[in-house]
This record gives structure tokens, sequence and C-alpha cells, in this order.
């Protein structure tokens, strides 16, 4: 809400500086995010092939998710 806020502020103010500042910010959280993502998918898809081989021993999917 607050970023919200401040963009509408922004408008008013013609202050584009700021708002590339914060839309390069939001771009870097983003990518984080992607990044964090693509982690947690390749992980899960070495899983599953892993699961599909078949094999002797309990799934490795549900392996994976044991405390």
């Amino acid at each position: 809400m607050e970023e919200i806020k401040e963009l509408l502020e922004l408008d008013s103010n013609d202050d584009r500086a700021r708002a590339r500042t914060l839309a390069a910010a939001r771009v870097t959280a983003l990518d984080e995010q992607i990044g964090k993502l693509t982690t947690a998918r390749n992980a899960l898809k070495k899983l599953a092939t892993e699961c599909a081989g078949g094999g002797s021993g309990p799934c490795p999917i549900l392996s994976a998710f044991e405390l």
C-alpha cells in the first residue's frame, strides 16, 4: 500500500527519476523471486524424474518432504 501511495504522489509531482528508481528496485525484487522459484522448480523436476525411474525404497518426492 505504501508503494502505491508513493507512486500516486510521484504522479502528481511528475518525479520520473524517483519512479524509475522504484521500478528498478521492484525489478530486482522480482528477479530474486524468479530465481528462488526457478530453483524450487528445478529441484521438484529432478525429484519427479527420480520418482519416475522406479527403483526400490521410498518415493524421492515424499522423502524430500519428511522432517
